[in-house]
């Protein structure tokens, strides 16, 4: 990088720091917004399927790492090098994820499952730029002035079709994350934290669980022999767990459970209306049980994840305060009782 301005960004000298800082978060929410444009197109998704079904919300790290390497405002004058580093951080959530397929055993990491160390990467190759050029401007260290304002990190973790059965009266294996899937992204996150000074409550993990449009529509060709009923359509279940926060975690997934279940009552009664025999009703029943066992076992599942990792990591802030003791002893004890 030159510590002149080349020609090209000489109008930008004659801007207020101010007006540079909203110019360049113009073009990096530009950037994403067409990201999402190329995500959306046929040739990608058949690329990329299945973590493409879900939303959106940050760059993962491909583009992130090549869009760093190759911006000019980063690449070419270090003044703008800091600006725009600090104004990317603090708009864009930096995302890395794997899709889990339906299998046990401990996580393999294919072509479109990266692995969360090169997180870590990403990171340093921020600091090495900022640290480059952050002399010439006279701006302290980056763990001082840009991670702090890091918008977040975040680490998805996908289901290759849905967590919910996905048939009408089997009783399949009901998976559930293994714990091995969250050791690694968790010290990741650790370390990102005590190296580069990233606030706790800005790191997370969020879990795509899917949804039980399986389990009704299979329940719905056992009704209608004939399949003449509408495609039916759900939020999937999209949980999030803040690394250093239980309660805030434990408040999502009881939120999303929630949103599910007013959601499925209403398919539920619009299904009695149309199938009102006697024998009819008695699968639509066994549909709601079922169901509603598999959203009970989901929040048994992911309580265990929230703790195991908010345990984890206040364990290495080196406190507890009464208020986790208790949670500790009560989760102890309800594994006795079960």
């Amino acid at each position: 990088m030159s510590a002149d301005t080349p020609p090209v960004f000489d109008y930008l000298d004659k801007l207020p720091r101010e007006i540079r800082d909203m110019i360049f978060g113009y073009m990096i929410l530009n950037s994403i917004r067409s990201y999402v444009r190329q995500r959306e197109t046929p040739a990608y998704k058949l690329l990329c399927d299945p973590p493409v079904r879900f939303p959106l919300l940050g760059f993962h790290l491909v583009p992130i790492r090549s869009h760093l390497v190759t911006s000019p405002w980063v690449t070419l004058n270090k003044q703008y090098c800091v600006e725009y580093l600090k104004v990317f951080l603090e708009h864009v959530r930096i995302h890395d994820g794997i899709t889990k397929p339906w299998v046990r055993g401990p996580p393999e990491y294919g072509s479109n499952e990266r692995k969360p160390d090169i997180l870590e990467g990403t990171l340093q190759l921020i600091n090495h730029r900022f640290s480059v050029a952050a002399p010439h401007t006279g701006i302290k260290a980056a763990k001082e002035a840009l991670f702090p304002h890091i918008k977040g990190i975040c680490f998805n973790y996908y289901y290759q079709c849905s967590w919910f059965r996905r048939g009408f009266g089997k009783r399949e294996y009901n998976d559930h994350p293994d714990r091995d899937y969250f050791v690694k992204p968790v010290e990741v996150f650790r370390r990102s934290h005590e190296e580069y000074n990233i606030p706790s409550d800005r790191i997370s993990i969020e879990l795509w669980y899917g949804d039980p449009t399986g389990s009704i529509e299979a329940c719905l060709q056992t009704l209608d022999r004939h399949n003449n009923y509408s495609v039916v359509s759900l939020r999937p279940l999209h949980a999030k767990i803040f690394v250093d926060d239980y309660d805030a975690s434990v408040a999502v997934l009881d939120s999303e459970l929630e949103v599910l279940r007013r959601s499925f009552g209403k398919i539920i009664e619009k299904m009695c209306i149309r199938f009102p025999e006697p024998h009819q009703l008695g699968d639509i029943l066994d549909l709601e049980i079922m169901v509603e066992e598999d959203m009970v076992w989901l929040r048994k599942s992911h309580l265990y994840i929230i703790t195991e990792t908010t345990n984890f990591w206040k364990t290495r802030d080196g406190w507890y305060d009464l208020g986790d003791m208790f949670k500790i002893a009560e989760s102890w004890s309800s594994e006795i009782e079960e």
